[in-house]
C-alpha cells in the first residue's frame, strides 16, 4: 500500500512538472512598430529579441543551463512593423540598422497579453560628401 501510494505521488509530480515545462515554452507572439522620433516608420530595420534570464546562478556560472536559450530576429516590412515569435519571459529588445542608431529596450511577453511595443530610434545624419 505504501509503494502504490509512493507511486501515485510520484506520478503526479512528474505529471505536474512535465505540464509546467509545456505551458512555459508555449510560444506568443511579439510585434511592434520602430518609429523615428517624428512617428515616422523605419522600414528594413532589425529586430532582435533575446530572452534575459532571472536565474541567480547564471551570472556567476557561463555553465548554467537553468534558462532557455531564446533569441529571435526578423526586419520591419514597409509599415515599419515586426512581429517575432518567442516563449514567455523577459526580453531585450534590439533595434539596428542603416541610417538608424542601435537601440535596446526591454519589455516582458506574457500569453494572454498584447505584447505590442513601439521602439522610437534616432537617425544618423548621413555622411557628406564634399
Amino acid at each position: 500500500m505504501a509503494l502504490l501510494k509512493s507511486s501515485l505521488i510520484l506520478t503526479v509530480v512528474v505529471i505536474a512538472t512535465v505540464t509546467a515545462l509545456g505551458q512555459e515554452r508555449t510560444s506568443v507572439t511579439l510585434s511592434g512598430t520602430v518609429e523615428d522620433p517624428s512617428g515616422a516608420v523605419i522600414p528594413d530595420a532589425h529586430v532582435e529579441a533575446k530572452l534575459l534570464c532571472t536565474c541567480s546562478q547564471c551570472p556567476n556560472d557561463p555553465t548554467c543551463s537553468c534558462c532557455p536559450a531564446q533569441e529571435a530576429s526578423t526586419t520591419t516590412n514597409s509599415n515599419g512593423t515586426f512581429e517575432l515569435s518567442v516563449i514567455p519571459g523577459r526580453y531585450e529588445v534590439i533595434v539596428s540598422g542603416k541610417h538608424i542608431q542601435t537601440t535596446k529596450s526591454e519589455t516582458r511577453v506574457s500569453p494572454g497579453a498584447s505584447n505590442r511595443m513601439t521602439i522610437k530610434v534616432s537617425k544618423v545624419p548621413s555622411p557628406r560628401v564634399e
